[in-house]
């Protein structure tokens, strides 16, 4: 689990993972999961920046499921 190359020549590190699961008709978010490669990723991060992207929707994060 390397380092990759973005195409602007930044260097990337993958620091978990998770999925997110969207409803549109009650504009709600749930981060939640990890990856099995990766791992957990900071979910709290990625709620922060959901908020920023989709201010009217409830966001939310899960540390269970797959």
């Amino acid at each position: 689990m390397g380092r990759a190359s973005a195409p602007s020549g930044l260097k990337l590190k993958c620091v978990g993972g998770g999925r997110i699961k969207h409803d549109e008709s009650k504009r709600d978010l749930l981060v939640y999961g990890y990856s099995q490669g990766y791992g957990k990723a900071d979910h709290q991060v990625a709620v922060d920046l959901l908020k920023i992207k989709y201010p009217e929707y409830h966001i939310d994060f899960s540390n269970d499921g797959y």
